[in-house]
């Protein structure tokens, strides 16, 4: 499947435009549009095939490289910086393989007499891992009439606006999936860093939060675990609230760190910004990520007009014991679900308030048929006895057919995850095959030019030893 997309010869979505026959009279109306659009097209950035290209060339219909763009949107949105941080491992297969050193031997006393040698050789272990790459993508649409007029803007053209929005559109989504992607949820997807955490890492390397704060002292903790594997953390991610409590949280010694420019006769500041902490494993910065935020409430009248349908409640209900539902988090609850598919998706349908006591788990489950092509379902949570519009965003299921939803509250809405990262590719980084990113014309079917931005590839913790995750952290300011 993935020679089918990147080889020009054997993709139909790929042909070639037609133009008027060589050697005919005066061009139609169809070729001096094209025409004239394909001039607009040569005023791209990111290289354009050359003007010169002869009758009949594929040179049209050849996949563009995107760096010069994808660079310029990393550089200019701030908030999209980890694909940037990630070191690129260039690849040239589907699958790609690893090895990974889970020790170097015993560990015996290494000494022995004259002569001799010792009785047990060393051993190291390893293990193979494979990770396939993933293709993510995004369409963009130009009308042959936009194409022909002035557009307010930096951009030389609609054409050359539409492909930055629309790789700026496919690197907002690689940069949430990035953290948050997930196989078992979505086979066409990959696994995030905080998937392979969960699947790869020591248990106390994902740190439950459980609605707390973050603290000064659970980032020592996290920082000491992973020294204690022989890692090094160089930075600490997380949105800006959870940032923001850790400036009220550490004001006062930040204040005593920091030089005041007032008693040196200059102009004073007001607050306490957190840059990094001085931890067990030297000083490491801190670092916002727009992406880290928590997720909110759904969209009311879904997305896409091929949208699936809303999904059918078949039964609900809350029993059991050993869930992380604990005695402050006993209520009533309200639950929105939301059919997800690659036309888009559902309006949300909300279940009853179900009452919840501590240690039970909720189970909802749906009736799947006859609501078109769904792949998952989002599920929102309401607050504890609050309204049905409060539910936020904090579980994805695989659709299954029938589908049943369960929440023992691992994961809590509106909380979110803090990430301590090593930028070591030996520990993190991700796998690329082709460019940066691609963009290919598609095939001409009416008065519009559509396009294609592809990007090829997967994230590889390749040491989850070696980073550390704060999960259900509160982003809320301390009152």
């Amino acid at each position: 499947m993935l020679g089918n997309v990147l080889d020009m010869s054997t993709n139909p979505f790929l042909a070639a435009q037609a133009f008027s026959p060589s050697g005919s009279g005066n061009p139609s109306p169809q070729s001096a549009i094209e025409d004239l659009a394909g001039a607009l097209r040569k005023s791209l950035d990111a290289g354009f095939p050359a003007p010169d290209s002869a009758p009949g060339s594929l040179a049209p219909v050849m996949p563009e490289s995107l760096e010069n763009t994808i660079t310029s949107i990393i550089w200019t949105e701030k908030h999209l910086a980890l694909l940037k941080k990630l070191k690129k491992q260039p690849v040239t297969n589907t699958v790609h393989q690893f090895i990974r050193l889970l020790d170097h031997g015993h560990d015996l006393p290494p000494f022995v007499g004259e002569g001799l040698i010792p009785d047990l050789e060393s051993d190291p272990s390893w293990e193979r891992i494979f990770k396939r790459m993933r293709i993510a993508v995004r369409i963009g649409r130009v009308t042959d009439v936009a194409n022909l007029t002035t557009i307010v803007g930096p951009s030389p053209n609609a054409l050359a606006e539409s492909n930055r929005r629309t790789s700026l559109s496919l690197l907002g989504s690689v940069e949430e999936q990035l953290y948050f992607g997930d196989s078992s949820i979505n086979d066409l997807s990959w696994d995030g860093i905080l998937k392979q955490m969960e699947d790869g890492a020591p248990a106390d390397l994902v740190i439950n939060k459980r609605g707390e704060h973050l603290t000064p002292e659970d980032i020592d903790e996290g920082v000491a675990k992973v020294l204690d594997n022989a890692g090094f953390i160089d930075e600490v991610w997380m949105s800006n609230g959870v940032r923001m409590a850790l400036g009220q949280i550490g004001g006062a010694h930040l204040r005593l760190n920091r030089p005041d420019a007032s008693m040196a006769g200059g102009p004073s500041k007001v607050g306490v910004a957190a840059q990094g902490i001085e931890s067990v494993g030297g000083m490491i910065p801190f670092q916002s990520n727009y992406f880290l935020q928590p997720k909110g409430e759904p969209r009311a009248a879904g997305l896409g007009t091929s949208k699936p349908a809303a999904p059918v409640i078949n039964t609900e209900a809350s029993a059991g014991t050993g869930s992380e539902f604990l005695l402050t988090d006993a209520g009533k609850y309200y639950f929105k679900i939301v059919a997800v598919g690659t036309q888009g998706y559902s309006v949300p349908t909300t279940s009853s308030q179900i009452t919840v006591a501590a240690g039970e788990t909720v189970t909802i489950t749906l009736t799947d048929a006859a609501i078109g092509d769904v792949t998952e379902y989002w599920v929102y949570r309401s607050e504890k006895n609050g309204a049905a519009d409060t539910a936020k965003l904090f579980k994805k299921v695989k659709f299954a057919g029938p589908t049943s939803i369960t929440d023992d509250n691992s994961v809590i809405p509106g909380m979110t995850y803090a990430f301590g990262f090593s930028w070591d590719p030996t520990v993190l980084e991700f796998a690329q095959l082709g460019l940066p990113a691609v963009r290919v014309p598609l095939a001409k079917i009416d008065l519009s030019e559509r396009f294609a931005v592809v990007l090829v590839g997967t994230p590889i913790v390749k040491a989850p030893t070696k980073l550390v995750v704060w999960k259900n952290c509160n982003p809320n300011r301390i009152d």
